[in-house]
């Protein structure tokens, strides 16, 4: 009982950090969220960064900083990693579990509703979470629609969802403007197994996509209690997408969703308060269960912290954006490629080809906007990020190759590289492609590639098979995407150019021991 009481005296105050402590920062996160900080969409974050990704990550800040080093203080049979991994999951995930249950709550709870006569008030009211309409029409057998299929559970379940879109109207006697702004959505949703054969599926989804649009040609759009507006998602793209097919007009995205719901509006938060309790309370329990193996080692031993540090993939990743004597220049870039991967990602750039519109609001490079006096992009370009797999890939491989680099170089050196192979590289491209967007850091990673082959020359000893195979193999896979246009081939090409030329040119280098 004693070692159980030191246990618990050690990690309680961790757990409750992690789990309830987060609670009221993500809430109040959330509650100033509710309406987007940026009145441009480009610039808004997807409504699944607030309500999923952040709840993700949130309890990693507490988890890495404090909770991970007071773990040293239980030891295990053998010295096994495996009882602190399994502590450390299930207070990870009792934290993900309440900060899910905080999202839901606050987001219905708080949400502003917006109340207004007619449709013709929605362009002048403010920015809501909810609305309610107290007269409106909706034209009869008019509207668009777009299906979504998506698998839940592992993949065995495929779920269908057809989301209609018809425009709000004053009156009966109206007719469709070209361009509406404002649409009526109602949702229609199915789901199947996925095990079935695609003979099966492909007659399930005609047959529920028949059956779901002869319900809206005799739908009561009258019935409904209040409306919720689709935030920037998925399904708020697939409605746009959907509404500019159907009228050949693209707002690129500016067309404004309420779906309708036929509910108490007093009801829309359910019991998602008394779930935030609850799921903390299971999860806790579990905790205390998991306490119950290892012993306590107090205090803990300065050599297992050292150990710990030494290993720990966090402290190792974190120390390549650390500044020391002579390594400057790589931390500040990773910084900002880092930076720019995580917000344009949260912004919904989540990947695709190069000439996605979306990264001419990110500093993206073409001839016209250069032409015109956008010059900056020039530079800009390389620091963009064209998806968060692609910008994490340009990342490590950066910060693998950066120090050693910097340290032999030269920050001086380091940042003529870098500012030459962007240079050289948007030259190459604006030349090749004069009306094709183009980004990433693929320029200056094979500058860097270039310079670590380089180094090889001035250290012989030991060979740094780990950064030569991972340089070979980024040049390899950066020849392979640019067959696919996820990657311009001249812009690397020009930054090879350019890389060569001021490594070549006459200077010493700081270190070749």
């Amino acid at each position: 009982m004693k070692e159980y009481l030191l246990k618990l005296k050690l990690l309680l105050p961790a757990h409750l950090v992690t789990t309830l402590g987060m609670v009221p920062v993500y809430g109040l996160i959330r509650y100033f969220t509710l309406v987007p900080l940026s009145p441009k969409l480009e610039y808004q974050f997807m409504a699944g960064v607030w309500g999923f990704v952040l709840p993700l990550l949130l309890p990693l800040v507490p988890l890495l900083s404090i909770f991970r080093y007071r773990l040293l203080g239980i030891v295990y049979r053998f010295d096994s990693d495996r009882g602190r991994y399994g502590i450390s999951y299930l207070t990870y995930f009792t934290a993900v579990a309440v900060l899910l249950a905080t999202s839901s709550y606050v987001t219905d709870r708080f949400g502003r509703l917006v109340e207004v006569s007619s449709p013709l008030e929605l362009a002048e009211a403010p920015f809501g979470n909810f609305y309610t309409i107290e007269e409106f029409a909706i034209p009869r057998k008019w509207g668009t629609y777009f299906t979504d299929i998506s698998t839940t559970g592992k993949g065995s379940k495929l779920n269908f969802h057809l989301l209609f879109a018809s425009p709000f109207l004053s009156s009966p006697s109206d007719s469709v403007p070209e361009s509406p702004e404002f649409w009526y959505g109602v949702r229609h949703s199915m789901s199947m197994s996925n095990r079935a054969t695609k003979a099966k599926k492909d007659a399930a989804l005609k047959a529920f996509q028949e059956a779901s649009l002869k319900k809206m040609a005799n739908w009561n759009f009258h019935k409904v209690t209040y409306f919720k507006r689709i935030p920037k998602s998925e399904d708020f793209f697939y409605y746009n997408r959907a509404i500019a097919n159907r009228i050949r007009v693209n707002k690129q995205n500016q067309f404004v969703i309420l779906e309708a719901v036929d509910e108490p509006f007093a009801d829309r938060a359910g019991s998602s308060g008394a779930w935030i309790f609850y799921t903390w309370l299971i999860g806790t329990a579990g905790f205390l269960l998991f306490l119950l193996g290892g012993h306590p080692d107090l205090p803990i031993p300065s050599s297992r912290i050292r150990k710990f540090k030494k290993g720990s993939w966090v402290n190792i990743s974190l120390s390549a954006l650390q500044f020391s004597r002579g390594y400057v220049v790589t931390p500040i870039f990773l910084t900002i490629m880092l930076t720019m991967t995580v917000i344009m990602g949260f912004c919904g750039v989540l990947g695709g080809y190069l000439d996605n519109p979306d990264l001419a609001h990110w500093g993206a490079l073409r001839r016209p906007e250069v032409t015109n006096g956008g010059w900056w992009r020039m530079l800009t370009y390389g620091l963009a990020s064209t998806g968060p797999v692609l910008g994490l890939v340009h990342i490590g491989v950066f910060a693998f190759l950066g120090k050693r680099v910097e340290v032999i170089f030269g920050s001086r050196k380091t940042l003529t590289l870098l500012l030459v192979s962007l240079l050289s590289g948007a030259i190459f491209s604006m030349y090749a492609h004069p009306v094709y967007w183009v980004a990433g850091s693929s320029p200056m990673v094979l500058a860097y590639c270039v310079g670590f082959l380089m180094t090889l020359s001035f250290r012989k000893n030991p060979f740094p098979t780990g950064r030569f195979v991972a340089c070979l193999g980024y040049v390899l896979f950066a020849f392979t995407l640019g067959f696919l246009d996820y990657m311009d081939h001249f812009a690397n090409l020009g930054a090879i150019i350019g890389s060569l030329s001021v490594l070549l040119s006459s200077g010493k280098t700081r270190s070749r021991a």
